[in-house]
């Protein structure tokens, strides 16, 4: 789930660039969504933490433009 997760992000970091998204941009969300996981974590199990972070992912790099 991890290696998804990072493949996720890599794929959409990569289609970023492409659109001439910078990669101080690109870093500065990966940060936001592991600075945001850390804060919140809590006991539930590590699929679901996966799975909130791959859709953190999404949202922080759909919001790059």
């Amino acid at each position: 789930m991890m290696l998804r997760a990072i493949l996720l992000f890599d794929s959409l970091a990569q289609r970023a660039v492409k659109r001439g998204v910078s990669v101080e941009r690109i870093r500065s969300a990966g940060c936001r969504v592991t600075i945001s996981r850390m804060a919140r974590m809590d006991n539930s199990g590590f699929e679901e933490r996966m799975s909130a972070v791959m859709e953190e992912i999404k949202k922080e790099m759909g919001n790059l433009r």
